[in-house]
């Protein structure tokens, strides 16, 4: 997690295949580690995809793709243009 940490990294993006509880886990542990970090589910398959859940799960933002395909790519940009601007 220092390497998370040390200013390179802007945001984590998370799948769900290695199974969605992995990815709830995952999800969890990186907003404990990395609190400030922009951590993104990405999920494919709709009948896994929970926004609710995911946010509660400590993830800042949820996509199903390819339906939020440009959304997603969106949110990268705006990550790291901000960092930019810092």
């Amino acid at each position: 997690y220092e390497k998370l940490n040390d200013g390179f990294a802007h945001a984590i993006l998370i799948g769900v295949s290695s199974g969605i509880e992995f990815m709830y886990e995952a999800g969890q542990v990186c907003r404990n580690q990395c609190p400030r970090m922009k951590i993104f589910a990405v999920v494919h398959d709709k009948s896994k995809f929970f926004p609710q859940t995911i946010l509660k799960n400590g993830f800042s933002d949820y996509f199903l793709l390819p339906l939020d395909l440009q959304r997603l790519e969106a949110a990268l940009i705006e990550v790291g243009s901000a960092d930019l601007k810092s």
